[in-house]
C-alpha cells in the first residue's frame, strides 16, 4: 500500500471526527494527520488533478462521490485544497465533511484497484 494511501487513510480518520455540540468536525488542519497527507498530495506527482479542476469540480459539485471517476475525484480534491490556500478556518468543506466524501472515495478506488 501506498504512502499516499495510508496518509490519506490517517487524514479522513481525522476528518471524520465531529464536535458533539454541532455535529459537525472542526474544521482545522491544525492535526498531523491532515497536514501529513496534505504534503504527501502534493508532493505525489500523480495525484492532484493537472487539467481545469474548476470545470470539473462544478460539474461533480452535489453529486454523490461514489458515482465518481478516479480523475474527476481527485479534480473535486484539487479543487477543495487549492481553495482551502484562499480562505481561513474553519473550512467548510472540512465541517461539511465535502472533502472526506470524496477522500473516502479516492481511497475505495485505490483499495479496489490493489
Amino acid at each position: 500500500m501506498s504512502d499516499l494511501l495510508n496518509k490519506a487513510k490517517d487524514c479522513a480518520v481525522y476528518l471524520g471526527l465531529v464536535l458533539p455540540a454541532t455535529g459537525a468536525h472542526c474544521g482545522l488542519t491544525n492535526d498531523d494527520r491532515f497536514r501529513e497527507w496534505r504534503k504527501a498530495a502534493y508532493d505525489d506527482p500523480g495525484f492532484l488533478y493537472d487539467g481545469d479542476y474548476f470545470a470539473v469540480y462544478e460539474e461533480c459539485r452535489g453529486k454523490n462521490p461514489g458515482e465518481l471517476s478516479e480523475e474527476r475525484t481527485r479534480a473535486c480534491i484539487t479543487f477543495l485544497l487549492r481553495q482551502m490556500r484562499n480562505s481561513y478556518a474553519p473550512y467548510p468543506c472540512l465541517t461539511s465533511g465535502e472533502l472526506l466524501g470524496y477522500l473516502n472515495r479516492w481511497i475505495e478506488l485505490k483499495e479496489e484497484a490493489e
